[in-house]
């Protein structure tokens, strides 16, 4: 799935993506549901209306030059919300989407 918060894309609510979550599993308990949160605040939005129910196996986030202009921060971030993530949700894989380029000259994260 791509994006369930995104408005025009999907009405999805917590609840509905953990419902998802479990009829995957019972179909097939090997079977790793991917989802595409674009930020990890989606993950944490889902995660809380969910009650707390696994919403995802796998939750990717996107990191754009747009985002990291914007936010300097922003993978940091990120990386925070999905120290928090992984140490509510056992097993759960954090995975960002790279899609900034050399040329895009943004300022890159300290490695820390």
């Amino acid at each position: 799935m791509d994006e369930p918060c995104h408005e025009g894309k999907f009405s999805w609510t917590g609840r509905d993506l953990a419902r998802l979550h479990q009829v995957f599993h019972a179909f097939r308990p090997a079977l790793r549901l991917v989802v595409n949160f674009g930020r990890l605040e989606c993950l944490e939005r889902m995660r809380r209306e969910s009650g707390g129910a696994p919403v995802a196996d796998v939750a990717l986030f996107t990191v754009t030059a747009k985002k990291m202009r914007q936010e300097p921060g922003y993978v940091e971030g990120q990386a925070a919300l999905a120290r928090r993530a992984r140490a509510e949700q056992a097993g759960l894989e954090v995975v960002p989407m790279v899609a900034v380029w050399a040329g895009d000259r943004v300022p890159l994260p300290n490695p820390g």
